[in-house]
């Protein structure tokens, strides 16, 4: 009697996230508590995530601040790395303008090297968390998802203020 036996294998994807803080003067205050919250309970998650060595999924997480100038992007992925990120984004204060445009532009970069360097990444995500008080060329962001190619890149926009209608639109 002949019988088959299956046997199910865990692939690794790869996943990229990057979370894109609004660190401009407007954002002070309840906004940037509310920002700051955030990005703590996605850095907590991923190192309580790493702590248990989930399998199936490597997640590899950027996150960056800016306001008229990008600031450097920090990379997320490990338990321990996660820790020291939430030390960062508790201890301090961000002032400056706003320049969501840029922003958004050199993370939908950083995400098109990751893919280059990483074959294995599956899907990538840019989360925006700002008060939307910027102008933003759709048409150019849109060129810079394009140039990402196949892998699918989403987009989330927590807008504490008022909305920007080009951040809408994408």
């Amino acid at each position: 009697k002949e019988e088959v036996i299956t046997h199910s294998r865990t692939i690794m994807q790869g996943e990229i996230r990057v979370y894109v803080l609004d660190g401009s003067g407007s954002m002070n205050g309840p906004r940037a508590r509310v920002r700051d919250a955030l990005m703590v309970a996605e850095l907590a998650s991923l190192r309580e995530r790493a702590m248990q060595h989930a399998k199936g999924t490597r997640v590899i997480l950027y996150y960056r601040y800016f306001d008229l100038v990008v600031g450097p992007v920090v990379r997320v992925d490990s338990a321990a790395a996660a820790t020291e990120a939430m030390t960062d984004v508790l201890s301090r204060v961000r002032e400056g303008g706003t320049d969501i445009e840029q922003a958004l532009l050199t993370s939908l970069a950083l995400v098109r090297v990751a893919k280059e360097d990483d074959p294995d990444l599956s899907r990538g995500h840019v989360v925006l968390v700002t008060d939307g008080e910027a102008p933003v060329d759709a048409a150019k962001v849109t060129a810079a998802r394009e140039a990402i190619g196949a892998m699918p890149v989403g987009f989330s926009v927590i807008a504490l203020g008022q909305e920007n209608e080009a951040l809408r639109a994408l």
